[in-house]
């Protein structure tokens, strides 16, 4: 694989990455703010099997790294007040 095709790989990951990212943490901050919400998509698992369609086990990253600050957000259960300096 040549150099260029390399770069377009890593750039489109990146871009698949970047989107799985904020819409994982979209549905999460949305899922806890709307009353009544019971389930949401994922629209991350969609980009991720997108990207996995495209260039085989290299697109598996995008969810395991958008994965990450799910985990943080998740864990930590991301309150204001609880990050802000006193």
């Amino acid at each position: 694989m040549n150099e260029s095709m390399k770069r377009y790989r890593m750039i489109d990951i990146g871009i698949f990455t970047a989107l799985a990212i904020v819409s994982e943490m979209m549905g999460f901050f949305l899922h806890n703010r709307l009353s009544g919400a019971g389930y949401y998509i994922s629209f991350g698992i969609l980009l991720s099997v997108a990207a996995m369609i495209r260039w085989g086990r290299y697109g598996s990253l995008v969810y395991i790294i958008a994965s990450v600050p799910m985990v943080f957000l998740a864990t930590f259960r991301f309150r204001p007040a609880y990050w802000s300096i006193r």
